[in-house]
């Protein structure tokens, strides 16, 4: 049976940053996996192209919401927002959904979160929370992490998908520190490379 995973982010590199080894595992593992990313702050026409060759690397398959321009996740009303959401859950009826954690300091990656929560009020879906992309931004709580997955065969890919954002400034220093977190989860679980995503809901199958 082929299995659906929707990917919810607010920026073009957001996915790739913090769940791109996921995203290839589970399409290795025959997952289609279809990322929606939200808004394209500036740059459009090379982010956009930038969407496209992140995804590709990985295997997943890139969205846009349908907004002429560049804009920000603030140009959309909370319901509007929720709405564009609802389509995709209603068109693409994903067994797991990913998105923001809810409590990341970035302001976009937040209301996308919440909006992606909202949006999974009718859906049976299982729900995740992937870590924010600046590990050094303060917070007044820590990330909440419970649930990993081994992307140690996969990590090269996450980080060539995530070179392929060539318009942001991602140097050879924060590709070590996405590097060094990889490690550092991939020891909690025993392997050479992890990820870390927050558990919001998740429908065991007990057969």
């Amino acid at each position: 049976m082929n299995h659906t995973a929707l990917v919810f982010a607010a920026h073009p590199d957001d996915a790739e940053i913090c769940m791109g080894g996921t995203i290839a595992a589970m399409a290795d593992a025959g997952w289609t996996v279809h990322i929606v990313v939200t808004s394209v702050p500036d740059q459009r026409e090379q982010r956009l192209w930038e969407v496209q060759q992140g995804a590709l690397i990985l295997g997943g398959e890139a969205h846009v919401l349908d907004r002429p321009g560049i804009w920000q996740v603030e140009d959309l009303k909370t319901y509007q927002l929720v709405s564009e959401f609802d389509r995709y859950v209603g068109e693409l009826v994903p067994d797991r959904v990913f998105t923001h954690w809810v409590d990341d300091t970035h302001r976009d990656h937040a209301l996308v979160a919440r909006a992606a929560i909202s949006t999974m009020r009718n859906s049976p879906a299982d729900l995740f929370m992937y870590e924010q992309p600046n590990q050094y931004a303060p917070s007044r709580t820590s990330f909440p992490v419970d649930t990993y997955v081994d992307v140690s065969a996969q990590f090269e890919r996450r980080m060539a998908a995530v070179s392929c954002h060539g318009s942001q400034s991602v140097g050879e220093k924060f590709g070590e520190q996405l590097r060094a977190r990889a490690r550092y989860h991939g020891d909690r679980i025993g392997c050479e490379y992890a990820e870390a995503f927050s558990c919001v809901v998740q429908r065991l199958d007990l057969r």
